[in-house]
């Protein structure tokens, strides 16, 4: 499942509750997922109708790995008969995340536990191309912390704030992403979601326009030469100005790293 909306207001409302948050790397095979399943001990899995119906279609090759998992629930679209036809015989629940939030709407606010810094709120595991995914624990404190240097680092650059919004690019299951998105909630920004496609990112930056980008050297290095092959064709006046305003960016950010 891509980074949206619902991903973020889930994960908030299980760390409100005390409870712990697997993100996982929708390219994580069938084997995979059955070992994060069983060793998180997932109960309730918040995923798209795609990965719904893998997931489904997968508990047959191994159902022992699966014995701890209760619910899914469906966002951004609706089940199938299919995918309503095999949770019915694997005795589990379906939800629709709209339904849940429409549901939940006019409910008063529920009695809620103590929840303290030392409590773990994430399992981050890796991608699995290297082998069986690993799980790093995070508390709430190492989240809070990291991402208040995080919004140090950003601040230190420009006060961003509630009129500047930040593009979510890296997946859900990289723990940089959560830093930055909790450095940027804290500051007032917004955030945005691009679609998740190396090929449309130029196109998610001229729909939303974002002040800060967290991403990999390599998809940063796709985008400087993207851009340097541009202006290389242009007249020796844009060459100019670009090679101008490219130093003066470049001396900016280097000040702010002293």
């Amino acid at each position: 499942m891509k980074n949206s909306m619902p991903l973020i207001i889930s994960e908030f409302a299980v760390w409100r509750l005390n409870g712990t948050v697997v993100p996982l790397y929708d390219t994580l095979g069938i084997e995979a997922i059955a070992h994060v399943c069983c060793e998180a001990e997932l109960k309730t899995v918040l995923c798209n109708p795609a990965s719904a119906a893998l997931l489904l279609r997968s508990i047959n090759d191994c159902p022992e790995k699966y014995e701890a998992l209760k619910n899914i629930i469906i966002a951004n679209g609706e089940a199938t008969e299919e995918i309503k036809t095999m949770a019915a015989e694997r005795k589990i629940t379906l939800y629709s995340f709209e339904a849940l939030i429409e549901e939940g709407m006019p409910l008063p606010d529920p009695e809620l536990p103590k929840v303290e810094g030392s409590d773990f709120c994430m399992i981050c595991y890796t991608s699995g191309t290297t082998g069986t995914p690993k799980g790093a624990l995070f508390s709430h404190i190492n989240l809070v912390s990291v991402g208040a240097v995080c919004r140090g680092y950003i601040y230190e650059m420009s006060h961003f704030g509630r009129n500047d919004y930040y593009i979510s690019y890296l997946p859900m299951a990289h723990a940089f992403e959560h830093f930055m998105q909790t450095a940027c909630i804290a500051a007032g920004m917004g955030i945005g979601f691009s679609q998740g496609d190396t090929r449309k990112i130029v196109d998610d930056f001229k729909a939303l326009r974002p002040s800060v980008f967290a991403s990999v050297p390599r998809l940063l290095e796709r985008i400087i030469g993207k851009v340097k092959d541009e202006v290389a064709h242009r007249s020796w006046v844009v060459r100019a100005m670009w090679n101008v305003a490219y130093a003066r960016k470049v001396g900016a950010v280097m000040v702010c790293e002293k």
